[in-house]
């Protein structure tokens, strides 16, 4: 999972199936993702990169949606 939503941390537009997750959950196991993630997170309002960065936490499709991490949100 982690290193998808890596790769929507690196796309200009992202179009998700609203059944999709994201999340980076290395932290979860006490690592941290080596793909770039947490640098492009640095782009994003800070508070809003601790968050993702720190808890672990999945994002519904639509959450990342309200986030701008994701451009759209479709059926199939």
């Amino acid at each position: 999972m982690g290193g998808g939503f890596e790769l929507v941390l690196a796309c200009d537009l992202v179009v998700a199936v609203e059944h999709a997750t994201f999340s980076l959950p290395e932290v979860t196991h006490g690592v941290v993702g080596g793909g770039g993630g947490l640098v492009r997170l640095g782009r994003r309002p800070p508070a809003l990169a601790v968050e993702i960065a720190l808890a672990g936490r999945e994002l519904s499709a639509h959450r990342a949606r309200e986030l701008g991490l994701v451009n759209a949100v479709v059926q199939r």
